[in-house]
């Protein structure tokens, strides 16, 4: 039964939480009124032109439903009895087929199958009553389609305009393992601030599988109808239907498509390691009749070559880690995402969706906007950034002359500490050690070798030093390095070490979990370049781990503030006993147990705990024969009771680990901390031997020393 031209409707239109905003912009412009959003959709009232609209335009709606009916819902039998009482002929004929979908649970209806059974039981009565047969159920290609919502004892009755989910579109016949549906592509893409004004920006997929985020993103761009391949809708068999209203809607939306393709431009370009889905994309744009506006390549993510652009969107889906391959070969992938769109694609928008946020942040972007979505059966987040411009702003020009100066200075030394430390390095036994500690005042960095890897910290200048000057020698040290190091640009780290406080030395800085092994003695060691302020192995205690590896030979070793435990490893691979390493970082803990599986220690004979050093040196009475003391110079960790200030509490932390030294043992105590001077009183309580010369090997050993080491035994 049609109803009149004027008459208003009352519809529920689907939509993922995360996708609440572009639904209620496509409500707006479409003519909606008395919009309310809600969780999973929005309500809006409007003439059935509105319904129309929404299931032929509709990009990210999954469902457009219109109200038949609101009835109590206290018990089955009263649902029943109001169910029977709505005029479903309205609506349909006994010829038709139907189903009914119900959604809620209260005391009265612990199953939706029960409410869904008491509703068709309603319905066939009445048709029965009425006219002498029932319609029949059809559970998967019903004609008529019934949605029931319960909610506080009553229950909303819909028919499902939209009849199928309006993410089949109908263009894409066949898809990827893990396809994305059309309407969450099309919400990513208007998150990510993607639409009509885009048509002559790049769109750009680097894992495009079957292409769907790219044709809807050219379809959004173009603002095509999304609804005109489909091969029917579900209010097509409902009685209300008016066929020549949606047949001039139909006919509005066939002549703006083919307005809107008339002179075909390359908008979307999209490449993949799978050459099936290159074959699914070109598929898929021809039964859309849309080959001119797209250009696929098979290509896998490392040669992967964007269009040049000085801004477009990267938008993808990459594996999650349950789709492709192990968690290592996927993470590989985001890595290459994440250098390729800051390679090449700075200033571009970015957006991608993935079910695994570690994953994500192997890119090492952090999101701007970050929203969680389902995609099938799996919980996702949609990222959404702006790809920073890592390149290095133009510096003024200055004197030719006095930047070869620079360059000779500090390439002079750079080779003149090589020829220093040629002989030492033969017996070193290590591929890890410093090559140069700002020797020069005026190039305030520390260079190290790790392998074949770079890492260069650069000391903030002080106030007073030209920060054009400073910035030019950076320059010129990375030229050097390049020029003199034999490595490449890629293995090449800089960072910029400011004065610390608290955690922030040990704090991440990035997440692009480069990690390397290096060799120093019998052990191997895992070290990280890019993520943290520090590295992983305090090259400076490379002598004092020697040391300490040889006096803990067989004996009990305890390690208090101990980092990535390195020394510990030092000790266990040399044949400690046993040991106990307690620091107050997971991060660091897991390293460190990584770095004893990977020498093959024994975790159950040399531990690992985490702990506040200070509180557990007054909770326990364990003895150990060599002790480490080596804490950070401050420390405000909200993980430990108070501060810490090695110069004000090194005596307390000296006495508190002297009561766990056993008769005969050593402690040795260190610090970095800059004009540190040891209390008097701690060498008239025990013996003290300062041995800081001993601690330093050739590469670290500079004046005045990176650190004072000392020697302290019961008397």
């Amino acid at each position: 039964m049609t109803k009149p031209a004027g008459h208003n409707y009352r519809y529920f239109v689907v939509a993922p939480q995360a996708l609440n905003q572009p639904l209620l912009d496509e409500l707006r412009r479409h003519g909606g009124q008395s919009i309310k959003p809600l969780s999973g959709g929005a309500l809006v009232t409007g003439p059935l032109e509105l319904g129309y609209r929404l299931c032929l335009w509709s990009r990210v709606a999954s469902r457009v439903l219109l109200l038949i009916a609101e009835v109590p819902a206290r018990d089955g039998d009263v649902l029943y009895q109001a169910c029977r009482d709505v005029r479903w002929e309205e609506h349909m004929g006994v010829g038709e087929s139907f189903s009914i979908r119900f959604t809620g649970q209260s005391p009265a209806f612990r199953h939706t199958h029960y409410g869904a059974l008491r509703i068709k039981d309603a319905l066939c009565d009445r048709f029965r009553e009425q006219q002498g047969q029932r319609p029949s159920v059809e559970r998967e290609e019903a004609d008529i389609r019934i949605s029931a919502f319960l909610r506080n004892n009553r229950v909303s009755l819909y028919l499902e305009l939209s009849g199928e989910p309006l993410h089949r579109r109908g263009y894409r016949l066949s898809a990827g393992l893990a396809p994305l549906k059309e309407t969450l592509a099309s919400g990513m893409l208007a998150l990510a601030g993607w639409g009509p004004q885009d048509t002559r920006v790049p769109l750009y997929d680097p894992m495009c599988g079957s292409g769907t985020l790219l044709i809807e993103g050219v379809m959004m761009a173009l603002d095509l109808p999304t609804g005109l391949w489909r091969e029917r809708f579900g209010f097509e068999r409902w009685a209300g239907h008016d066929e020549g209203l949606w047949a001039r809607l139909r006919k509005e939306a066939s002549e703006h498509r083919d307005r809107q393709l008339s002179a075909p431009t390359v908008m979307a370009w999209g490449s993949d390691s799978d050459e099936a889905a290159i074959g699914r994309c070109q598929a898929n744009v021809e039964r859309l009749h849309m080959n001119g506006f797209f250009q696929f390549e098979h290509r896998a993510l490392a040669d992967a070559v964007p269009p040049a652009a000085p801004e477009g969107l990267l938008v993808t889906n990459p594996p999650y880690g349950e789709r492709l391959g192990d968690l290592t070969s996927v993470a590989a992938l985001y890595q290459q995402l994440g250098r390729l769109a800051r390679e090449h694609l700075a200033g571009w928008r970015f957006a991608m969706i993935t079910s695994n946020a570690d994953l994500a942040a192997e890119t090492g972007f952090e999101p701007q906007q970050r929203l969680p979505v389902r995609n099938g059966a799996l919980d996702c987040e949609i990222w959404t950034l702006t790809v920073p411009d890592e390149r290095e702003p133009a510096l003024p020009v200055l004197e030719a002359a006095k930047l070869e100066e620079w360059r000779s200075a500090f390439a002079n030394r750079l080779a003149k500490n090589h020829r220093k430390l040629k002989g030492w390095l033969k017996q070193a036994g290590t591929d890890a050690y410093r090559v140069y500690d700002a020797d020069i005042p005026e190039f305030a960095v520390a260079v190290d070798r790790y392998g074949d890897w770079c890492h260069v910290s650069e000391y903030a200048p002080p106030a007073n030093v030209n920060s054009v000057h400073a910035a030019w020698r950076m320059k010129l040290v990375r030229e050097v390095l390049l020029a003199q190091e034999g490595i490449d640009e890629a293995h090449l780290v800089i960072k910029t070490r400011e004065r610390q406080r608290g955690q922030s030395q040990y704090e991440k800085q990035g997440s692009q979990r480069e990690r390397l092994i290096v060799q120093e003695g019998p052990a191997r060691v895992i070290v990280n370049l890019t993520d943290y302020l520090d590295t992983g192995l305090f090259i400076d205690h490379r002598a004092l781990r020697r040391i300490i590896a040889r006096e803990a030979q067989g004996k009990r070793f305890l390690n208090l503030f101990c980092y990535t435990a390195v020394v510990t490893l030092q000790a266990a691979v040399a044949g400690a006993k046993s040991s106990l390493s307690i620091d107050m970082s997971n991060t660091y803990l897991d390293w460190a147990r990584d770095n004893f599986m990977l020498n093959k220690v024994n975790v159950y004979e040399h531990r690992l705990q985490r702990d506040d050093c200070t509180s557990w040196l007054g909770s326990t009475d364990e003895q150990f024969d060599v002790i480490l003391l080596d804490p950070p110079s401050f420390s405000n960790s909200k993980r430990m009771e108070g501060t810490l200030d090695v110069q004000r509490d090194h005596v307390a932390l000296v006495d508190g680990a002297m009561k766990h030294l056993a008769g005969g043992g050593v402690l040795f105590f260190s610090t970095n901390r800059r004009k540190f001077r040891l209390d008097e009183g701690l060498s008239q309580r025990y013996q003290v031997t300062d041995i800081t010369g001993d601690t330093l090997d050739p590469d670290v050993d500079r004046e005045p020393p990176i650190h004072r080491c000392w020697r302290i035994t019961h008397r």
